[in-house]
C-alpha cells in the first residue's frame, strides 16, 4: 500500500510540476525529445544487425551485440551517476508519519525504479530479437533487466554516499574509458570472454540468472545507507559539512575584487546540486567526440565536426551562463546593493568559465591520438567559445527573469527555462559551422579553423567592450528582473 501511494505521489508531482503547468514550449520539448530518441532508438534496433555485421565482419552477429551491450551497461552506470536523480519523493517527506523506516526505505528505493532507463533498452532490444531469431531470448531479456537493475541501485548508493563528488564521476569515466580502451587494443581479452560467456549462456541459460546476485548486492548496500542516515539533523549536518569544505577555498584575495568574485562563483557552481551536476556533466560530454571521430563517414563533413569541437569543450559555458543572473536570483537585491559594477561581474564570470573549459579543452586534446589535428580544432573552437559565445550568452541571460533553485538537480529539471533558451543554442552551435563552411570552401578547412579562433581572440579583447553594454541593458531591466525573481 505505501508502495503505490509513493508510486501515485511521484506521477502527481511529475504532472504538477509548476514548470510544465506555466510553460507550454518546456511540455512541447520533453515530449519532442522524447520522441526523438524513442524514434533514434527504435531504427537503431532495426537496422543492428546490419550494423554489427559491417563494424564486426568477422565476429558472429551475436557475440558482437552481447559485446556491444556489455559496453552499453559499464557506460550505463556513468550515465546513471551523472543524469538520474535522487528518488523524486523524496523520504524526508514521511519520517514523521507513522511508517517503519526499513518499510519506508524500502517502498522509496523500489518506486525508483520505474524511469526511461529501462525503456530506452527495450526499444534497442525488442526489434533486434524480432529479427534475429536465437534460443532463450526470454532468459537474456531477464539477464539485461537485472544488469541494468543492478546498475541503478549501485549508481543510487554512490551517489548517496559520495554526495556526487567529483571524484567518484571522474573513477567512473576513467573505469569505462580503460575498459574500452583495453578491449580495443587487445591488451585485455574481454570480447572473447564475454563472447564465450553468452554463447554457453543460450545453450545452459540459468547462468543468466546469478546475475540476480548484483541487483540484490547493490540494493542491500543502497538500503542499509539509507536506512542508517534517514535523519533530518544527519542530512543537515552533511551539509554544512559540504559548506566547510568549499568555504575553505581563499584563492580569491590574492587576486583583488575580481579574485572574490570568482572564488564565490566557484562556491555556488561546487555547493548546490544543480550547477554542480552541470559542472560533471561536461565531464561526461568528452566522450561525445567517439561518436563522430571514430567514424569515417564524418571525416567529409568537417563543418560538423565545428559543432562537435564547440560542444566538447564549451558545453559547461552555454549551460552555465545562461542562466547567469537566474542562478544569482536568491539574492539578486544584494547584488544590485553592492559597490560592485556588472561589468566586474561578467568578468569574473568569463575568467572562471576561461579556466573551466580550459581545463576541459586541455582533457579533450587526447583525441590528437587519434588525429593531431583535433588539438588546434578543439583549440580554436574553445577560444572562439570564449571570445564570441560568451559574451553572447552573458547577453541572452539578461531577458531571463525567472527563478532557479539551486538545490534541485540539474537533469530533467527545466526550472528557469523557456524556449529561447533552446532556440539560443541553434546559432550558437549551428552558426559557426555554417561560417567555417563557408570559408573553407573559398579557402582551406586549416584557414576555416583559423579564422574562428581569429574571431574568437578580437572577441576576448574587446569583451570589456561587450561588458559595458550588456550593463547598461542590465541596468534598464534589474528591477524587472527583480520582481520576476520573486514572482517565480
Amino acid at each position: 500500500m505505501l508502495l503505490l501511494n509513493l508510486i501515485k505521489h511521484r506521477i502527481q508531482e511529475s504532472v504538477r510540476a509548476k514548470v510544465f503547468s506555466k510553460n507550454v514550449a518546456i511540455a512541447f520539448v520533453m515530449v519532442f525529445l522524447f520522441l526523438y530518441f524513442a524514434t533514434i532508438f527504435i531504427f537503431l534496433g532495426f537496422n543492428l544487425i546490419d550494423i554489427l555485421r559491417s563494424v564486426y565482419p568477422e565476429t558472429p552477429v551475436l557475440s558482437s551485440y552481447f559485446t556491444v551491450i556489455i559496453y552499453a551497461y559499464f557506460s550505463e552506470i556513468m550515465v546513471r551517476y551523472f543524469l538520474m536523480d535522487i528518488p523524486a519523493v523524496k523520504f524526508q517527506r514521511y519520517i514523521l508519519h507513522p511508517f517503519k523506516r526499513g518499510q519506508l526505505v524500502n517502498s522509496v528505493l523500489i518506486s525508483s525504479v520505474f524511469d526511461l532507463f529501462y525503456v530506452f533498452p527495450l526499444m534497442v532490444f525488442i526489434p533486434f530479437i524480432y529479427q534475429y531469431d536465437f534460443a532463450n531470448k526470454w532468459i537474456i531479456w531477464v539477464f539485461l533487466l537485472l544488469l541494468s537493475t543492478g546498475n541503478h541501485f549501485l549508481a543510487l548508493y554512490l551517489k548517496k554516499k559520495g554526495g556526487s563528488n567529483p571524484l567518484i564521476g571522474l573513477i567512473l569515466l576513467l573505469i569505462t574509458a580503460s575498459v574500452i580502451y583495453l578491449d580495443s587494443a587487445k591488451i585485455l581479452p574481454i570480447t572473447p570472454t564475454i563472447a564465450e560467456f553468452f554463447t554457453n549462456g543460450i545453450e545452459n541459460p540459468w547462468q543468466f540468472l546469478a546475475a540476480g546476485i548484483y541487483p540484490v548486492i547493490t540494493y542491500l548496500l543502497s538500503y542499509k545507507w539509507m536506512v542508517n542516515h534517514a535523519y533530518l539533523d544527519e542530512l543537515s549536518v552533511k551539509r554544512k559539512t559540504e559548506d566547510k569544505i568549499t568555504s575553505n577555498l581563499s584563492f580569491g584575495k590574492k587576486y583583488g575584487k575580481i579574485g572574490q568574485l570568482m572564488e564565490l562563483e566557484t562556491r555556488l557552481i561546487l555547493r548546490n546540486k544543480r550547477t554542480k551536476q552541470t559542472f560533471l556533466m561536461s565531464f561526461f560530454f568528452l566522450f561525445y567526440g567517439l561518436i563522430f571521430y571514430a567514424n569515417d563517414a564524418y571525416q567529409n563533413q568537417q563543418w560538423m565536426l565545428v559543432f562537435v569541437a564547440i560542444f566538447i569543450t564549451s558545453l559547461f559555458a552555454m549551460q552555465h551562463l545562461q542562466f547567469t543572473w537566474s542562478l544569482e536570483s536568491s539574492y539578486f537585491d544584494h547584488i544590485l546593493t553592492n559597490p560592485i559594477s556588472f561589468s566586474e561581474y561578467m568578468e569574473a564570470k568569463f575568467r572562471l568559465i576561461a579556466v573551466y573549459c580550459g581545463f576541459l579543452t586541455l582533457l579533450s586534446m587526447g583525441y590528437a591520438f587519434l588525429d593531431p589535428k583535433y588539438a588546434y580544432q578543439h583549440l580554436c573552437a574553445y577560444i572562439f567559445a570564449m571570445g564570441v559565445l560568451v559574451p553572447l550568452f552573458l547577453y541572452l541571460s539578461s531577458f531571463n527573469k525567472k527563478k532557479i533553485d539551486l538545490g534541485k538537480s540539474a537533469s530533467f529539471n527545466f526550472q528557469g527555462q523557456s524556449g529561447h533558451h533552446y532556440l539560443a543554442l541553434i546559432p550558437a552551435l549551428v552558426g559557426p559551422s555554417i561560417l567555417y563552411w563557408i570559408i573553407s570552401l573559398l579557402s582551406s578547412p586549416l584557414v576555416g579553423w583559423l579564422t574562428l579562433g581569429f574571431l574568437g581572440l578580437i572577441g576576448i579583447s574587446l569583451r570589456k567592450v561587450f561588458y559595458q553594454a550588456i550593463g547598461k541593458r542590465l541596468e534598464k531591466v534589474k528591477y524587472n528582473m527583480t520582481i520576476g525573481f520573486k514572482e517565480n
